[in-house]
């Protein structure tokens, strides 16, 4: 993979929509980026017994937010 790019092959790297249409709970997922779909996709599969990282490259999730609402996620 040069540059560090990683393909999409819908069976371990997907998108959010393709988390969407997963055929099982995953035992883990790890959500790349913080913001409010990966949030609520990750709550989800927390909730329905997966193992959740969520990881964001800047210094908060849901950078867009208030800094209040960004704490409380």
């Amino acid at each position: 993979m040069p540059g560090g790019a990683l393909t999409l092959d819908r069976k371990r790297i997907l998108t959010s929509t393709g988390a969407l249409d997963l055929p099982e709970i995953p035992k883990k997922l790890v959500v790349v980026g913080g913001g409010v779909i990966g949030l609520e996709l990750g709550s989800v599969y927390c909730r329905l017994g997966s193992d959740v990282t969520v990881v964001e490259f800047l210094d908060r999730v849901t950078p867009t937010a208030d800094i209040e609402t960004s704490a409380a996620f």
